[in-house]
């Protein structure tokens, strides 16, 4: 997978107050992502993230977005801002 693949966007985690820019997959469906954003945040954070009911909303609205559609059917594009609850 190439980064044609793939979307450049802002995550913002309020549980450690951090931002980071992350390329997320176009193919995954949202559920998938935010178990692969919870895992690499918990490593990242040296475990301090450990949220096992995670949430992806858009940054600026806060509205949620629907666990079983794909990146691609969101309206989420290079830039984007998220955040993950």
């Amino acid at each position: 997978m190439d980064t044609m693949d793939k979307v450049l966007v802002d995550l913002y985690v309020p549980a450690l107050n951090e931002h980071y820019d992350v390329y997320l997959p176009l193919s995954r469906k949202i559920y998938e992502v935010e178990e692969l954003l919870a895992e690499m945040i918990k490593e990242l954070s040296y475990e301090r993230y450990d949220n096992p009911n995670n949430v992806l909303c858009y940054f600026d609205s806060g509205k949620i977005i629907d666990s079983n559609l794909r990146i691609i059917e969101c309206d989420i594009s290079i830039g984007t801002r998220l955040m993950l609850l």
